[in-house]
């Protein structure tokens, strides 16, 4: 939603003063720039006073940095694409990093769930000792 915004009003800046940006430099400016929201918040919140404030406004950054980079990889990769095949190749990205992610995350927890990991919390408690 950010990203549009601020394409929308970034054509309408550029147009009034008459800049010489194509829609392919503008599309690119806003989604490096709305990727970057986020970094400034996580500075101002603590993690030990508000964890889970603070795991929140983490993980939104990084939806928000995946997203902006699947929107530059679509627009750096054809410009010559109409809306309809820039939607489409969208979607079929975030479907399919969201089946990757879901699939691995199953995986994981199966992983973890069937094995015991004895010999890990051992290593670790020895590692913490000589810290």
């Amino acid at each position: 939603m950010t990203f549009l915004l601020m394409q929308y009003l970034t054509n309408w800046i550029c147009y009034a003063l008459q800049l010489p940006f194509t829609s392919m430099e503008i599309s690119l400016l806003c989604t490096v720039l709305t990727s970057t929201d986020t970094i400034s918040v996580l500075s101002l919140i603590k993690p030990d006073t508000y964890p889970v404030l603070n795991a929140i406004v983490f993980g939104e950054g990084i939806v928000n940095d995946a997203v902006c980079i699947l929107l530059f990889k679509i627009i750096t990769q054809d410009s010559h694409q109409d809306t309809l095949e820039f939607v489409i190749s969208f979607a079929l990205i975030v479907v399919g990093s969201l089946a990757i992610g879901i699939a691995f995350a199953v995986g994981l927890t199966f992983f973890f769930k069937k094995n015991s990991l004895e010999s890990c919390k051992e290593t670790s408690k020895v590692r913490n000792q000589v810290w």
